[in-house]
């Protein structure tokens, strides 16, 4: 599966997948899954054990790229771990990837929307 489309999830898991913690990391190995029946994408633990099989990868630009593959990965690690993942550190919630400044972001939806991360820093603005 080496085609435009499936390059830019691949390229969107990487940055994604730098998000989750090394625990997580060192665990479990995720990659971009082709459903054999519809062809469609899907982000899913390399084994083929699972997939997030409610929401398909698209792909039209980077940030839905981004976008997408964020989804899928916080589905697959819910299902898979049962964890939000990945949460505000200041409240607690589930984060969401947003748009700022044409830059993907991992946004704290609370009481005061505020953007924790750009996508693929997470871990470096908790180490920082």
């Amino acid at each position: 599966m080496r085609d435009d489309a499936s390059e830019r999830l691949s390229d969107a898991l990487t940055k994604v997948v730098a998000d989750l913690s090394e625990r997580i990391r060192s665990k479990h190995e995720f990659s971009i899954i082709r459903a054999p029946d519809s062809g469609y994408l899907y982000v899913g633990l390399k084994d083929g054990r699972y997939w997030s099989g409610g929401s398909m990868l698209y792909e039209s630009t980077d940030f839905d790229a981004i976008g997408s593959v964020a989804e899928c990965l916080q589905d697959c690690v819910m299902e898979v771990l049962w964890i939000v993942w990945p949460e505000c550190p200041s409240h607690g919630f589930g984060l969401h990837v947003r748009q700022r400044s044409g830059e993907a972001v991992w946004s704290c939806e609370g009481a005061a929307s505020h953007v924790v991360a750009a996508v693929g820093a997470l871990n470096s603005k908790k180490a920082g």
